[in-house]
């Protein structure tokens, strides 16, 4: 299944990700990621601009792969 990060600041405006096993994410005011998703390979940095959304930032949404 999909996990939804809490809202990033509104000031947030990049973030770095690393992950230690593949995965997918997504980031947006609601983001569902799924096998669709952008790929976060293993082990390699990855950045990603997010936006202000209201009063709130972006969310990040990571999938392992799994069922």
């Amino acid at each position: 299944t999909a996990t939804q990060s809490a809202a990033f600041d509104k000031r947030t405006r990049f973030i770095r990700l690393i992950a230690d096993a593949d995965c997918h994410v997504a980031v947006a005011a609601n983001p569902t990621a799924t096998v669709a998703s952008t790929k976060l390979e293993a082990n390699v940095a990855e950045y990603f601009g997010v936006q202000p959304v209201g009063t709130t930032g972006h969310k990040l949404s990571a999938y392992d792969g799994s069922s």
